[in-house]
């Protein structure tokens, strides 16, 4: 029996098209979260509070977009390190079992 999978350089190509990708993304993300801004000062109680929400909002879409990129980047990290462990696996197999496909 043969494991069917993809070359190991073309997963780890597309985990980091993907991780840059998300990266991309994010920093737009960030881009439009630092254009959240007011015109004025806030002058009353009122406009302070909505002051208050737009900076929590923008903190929270940073953050969230810092996060989604550095679990990216660990996913890609992880892919290449598993891509890297199952073809020596396969390495290591091919020459323990010689000729194993003739099975």
């Amino acid at each position: 029996m043969r494991l069917d999978m993809d070359d190991p350089d073309d997963v780890v190509l597309a985990a980091g098209n993907v991780s840059g990708s998300v990266t991309t993304e994010s920093d737009k993300v960030i881009s439009t979260a630092k254009d959240l801004t007011v015109d004025q000062k806030p002058a009353s109680e009122w406009d302070r509070a909505g002051d208050w929400a737009r900076r929590w909002i923008q903190n929270a879409l940073a953050e969230s977009a810092h996060d989604t990129v550095n679990t990216a980047y660990g996913l890609f990290v992880e892919t290449m390190v598993s891509a890297g462990e199952l073809s020596w696996q396969d390495v290591d197999a091919g020459k323990a079992i010689p000729r194993s496909d003739l099975a």
